[in-house]
């Protein structure tokens, strides 16, 4: 459907043979029927975890360019975000609602202010929980799916979700976004 067209630089790829440009977000189309259980030695009452139940594994990369708003200016950049505060928490299983919590009293921002928040789900309790520790709108929570639906990339997860986050906020003329 597009929207996250805005998020992906095209590449290309070059081969001997052929060049192709990649211009979507995309995992490996693999053959679930072909493949083996994966950690099919996992216990017999959780059963084998294979692609059909569990995310997809993917690959990611992805970049973001930090800048005070007076270089961008200098180098003729429009800034697409303003960072009004950061937070970070070691609290395993609560770390998102910790750093959450801790951005909302430094800022006075009421988290139901929020246009767009984009949580990671990293495991799957984490947002259940956060939903519910801050009682936000869920149309706003994910709304264009999470790193369950999209697959994890790897170390390029925070900042895939980055990119989505300020994208849907740029589509639907929101203001304030949480990262957590």
């Amino acid at each position: 459907m597009g929207e996250f067209r805005p998020e992906i630089v095209p590449a290309v790829a070059w081969s001997s043979q052929s060049c192709v440009a990649i211009t979507a977000d995309e995992d490996c189309a693999l053959d679930d029927a072909h493949l083996d259980p994966c950690f099919a030695r996992w216990s017999a009452d959780s059963g084998p975890l294979h692609p059909g139940n569990v995310s997809r594994p993917v690959l990611g990369s992805a970049a973001a360019l930090l800048m005070a708003d007076e270089r961008a200016i200098e180098l003729g950049i429009r800034p697409k975000a303003r960072i009004r505060a950061d937070a970070q928490s070691s609290g395993g299983g609560r770390g998102a609602i910790d750093a959450s919590r801790a951005i909302f009293e430094r800022t006075g921002i009421d988290p139901n202010d929020c246009d767009h928040y984009e949580v990671s789900e990293m495991f799957a309790s984490v947002p259940l929980a956060w939903v519910r520790e801050f009682a936000t709108d869920l149309n706003r929570f994910n709304p264009r799916g999470g790193s369950l639906g999209l697959g994890h990339p790897g170390s390029a997860a925070e900042l895939r979700s980055l990119a989505t986050m300020l994208s849907a906020l740029q589509a639907t003329g929101g203001r304030l976004g949480v990262l957590a």
